[in-house]
């Protein structure tokens, strides 16, 4: 593949990879905010990956 490709496929699987992610982070949140006190935990999991994603996109490999 050459240089364009590469990053036009790149661009499409972060995009679908971001609308997956936002999906399930408020589908978290839905559970979260019903109130159910066991369902806590859960919010680490998203916070997680959103900081693992900050710490990918701000250090230059």
């Amino acid at each position: 593949m050459t240089t364009a490709d590469e990053l036009l496929v790149g661009t499409l699987l972060t995009l679908i990879l971001a609308f997956a992610g936002l999906v399930w982070m408020i589908r978290t949140l839905h559970v979260v905010g019903r109130d159910q006190r066991w369902s806590w935990w859960i919010a680490v999991s998203p916070t997680v990956v959103v900081l693992a994603l900050l710490v990918y996109v701000a250090v230059p490999v």
